[in-house]
């Protein structure tokens, strides 16, 4: 029980005016295991620690397995299931964890055979046992860095992790397609993707013992799935900030989105005339609805009042592009 003297103040001066008593019921650590994140890219240059922060139980065991690049398509699609079936277990190391939880270091450098390789490491809670939430992270270590863009095609820039300076002849490839390629002197290189192919495929570079890994989102494939327009805007208001019943002020432009096999973005002057615009809270629901003209650029611009009688907060715009024959 704790008590409140009557005369503690706020931060205004206001007084409590009456003594209070308050009570507090407290109870043992949720079980928890925190990490940065689940995928690590390091450098076999640095000390390969990947650290943890456990609370909640009596000790935290932590399940090492050796994997290759290639088994990080298979872990992706499933990486939410405890069960890891990927790779080689080549350890199981148990840490006491103590009554206020504690910060857990496991070092690495004796599963890496050489200077190069990836690791998965699982969590588990243990006494009592907890799986709710196991966390994994795959490590890779690599000199290697591979950044890359999509559409239409691959297109992948092969750099070293510690300069960023291009790698040439590494070899990329997409897990399960047969499509690969090697970079040039620039360090680039580029590939289809099978219109067949799921919604993200796995990239890997090789060179030598090396090896990096990489997810890729096919574009196209995301687009198709999510009705995803070829439209590009840019949209600006006068202010950030206005009162119920203010004038707003809007312009913009739209583009045409096209992706040629060069990897360049082509953006042409839209081919519709019209653009509805709807104007929504999240809490709210519609509030106004309306058009406005497009000019032969794509480039457009309106104002409207707000309504008196809306919530305060966050608002936005919904724009629509209407062609003749639909929205």
């Amino acid at each position: 029980t704790v008590t409140f003297d009557e005369n503690l103040t706020d931060i205004f001066g206001q007084s409590l005016g009456k003594r209070e008593r308050a009570h507090l019921h407290s109870r043992g650590l949720s079980p928890m295991v925190r990490q940065l994140n689940g995928f690590k890219t390091l450098s076999p240059d640095e000390p390969l620690i990947h650290s943890v922060w456990a609370q909640g139980a009596q000790k935290l065991r932590a399940s090492i397995h050796k994997v290759q690049a290639e088994d990080w398509d298979k872990y992706n699609r499933s990486y939410r299931d405890s069960d890891v079936t990927v790779g080689t277990l080549v350890d199981t190391k148990d840490f006491n964890l103590g009554p206020l939880g504690k910060k857990i270091d496991i070092d690495l450098k004796p599963y890496i055979t050489g200077r190069y390789g990836h690791l998965l490491v699982s969590f588990k809670l243990i006494k009592p046992d907890h799986t709710e939430g196991e966390p994994n992270c795959w490590i890779q270590v690599t000199d290697m860095a591979l950044d890359l863009y999509t559409r239409g095609k691959v297109h992948v820039l092969a750099s070293n992790l510690a300069d960023g300076k291009p790698l040439e002849g590494i070899e990329v490839s997409l897990v399960g397609s047969g499509e690969r390629n090697k970079t040039d002197a620039n360090g680039l290189a580029s590939m289809s993707i099978p219109k067949t192919e799921a919604l993200w495929v796995t990239l890997v570079g090789k060179k030598g013992y090396d090896s990096c890994v990489v997810t890729v989102i096919n574009f196209d494939k995301f687009r198709e799935v999510n009705s995803y327009p070829p439209f590009s805007q840019y949209v600006t208001s006068d202010r950030q900030l206005y009162k119920p019943g203010e004038r707003v002020c809007i312009k913009g432009i739209f583009r045409r989105c096209k992706y040629p096999d060069n990897g360049a973005i082509d953006l042409s002057y839209p081919p519709f005339k019209t653009v509805a615009y709807t104007l929504y809270q999240h809490d709210g629901g519609n509030l106004m609805e309306g058009e406005t003209s497009v000019d032969e650029k794509g480039s457009f611009a309106f104002d409207f009042v707000l309504p008196q009688k809306m919530q305060l907060g966050e608002a936005g715009l919904y724009f629509s592009p209407r062609t003749s024959d639909k929205k």
